[in-house]
């Protein structure tokens, strides 16, 4: 919220969406009245349609969350749906996130660090575009229920192999 504050003077044209529940919400809310930040929507839990909907007219995706995700599906949709991705290092995201290809990584809690990047996809169309259509191939290649699924079951059969191959041992 204080990054999208401190561009909103400069970017008249910019929105902001919050999707999603949680206990910071009603804090995030109070935050926005108290401080007047402009054009900012609170849409609650989304899904279907509706994510559909606010993904497609989405230009970028930010998630700077500051907690240990896993592997954050919502950063798997944005890329599915040729977003660049402004996030955190956390869980699995370092495993294949590539910055200044996908999108970039953020400090914790930097707002004009986290304002300093979406202002250089604000400015460089042809950067925001790229990135998107790369995190688009991206996930069609990597995060598709059929690869993931191609992909388990080759583990598996390694997995297999590895387990019926015979050990010896040696007396030496």
């Amino acid at each position: 919220i204080e990054a999208y504050a401190q561009l909103k003077s400069r970017y008249p044209f910019l929105r902001l969406t919050v999707a999603g529940v949680g206990s910071e919400l009603p804090h995030v809310m109070d935050h926005v009245r108290d401080h007047h930040v402009r054009d900012v929507e609170f849409p609650g839990f989304v899904q279907g349609r509706e994510k559909q909907r606010l993904l497609k007219t989405a230009h970028l995706f930010c998630f700077p969350t500051r907690y240990g995700e896993g592997m954050p599906t919502n950063v798997i949709e944005a890329m599915a749906f040729g977003l660049p991705v402004i996030t955190t290092p956390v869980g699995g995201l370092k495993d294949f996130f590539i910055p200044g290809e996908m999108g970039y990584f953020t400090p914790q809690n930097e707002p004009t660090e986290l304002a300093r990047l979406i202002e250089t996809l604000i400015l460089d169309h042809a950067l925001r575009t790229n990135m998107g259509i790369h995190n688009f191939e991206y996930a069609r290649e990597h995060f598709l229920a059929s690869q993931v699924v191609n992909r388990l079951e080759e583990l598996y059969a390694q997995l297999d192999q590895t387990l019926t191959t015979p050990m010896v041992i040696t007396d030496n």
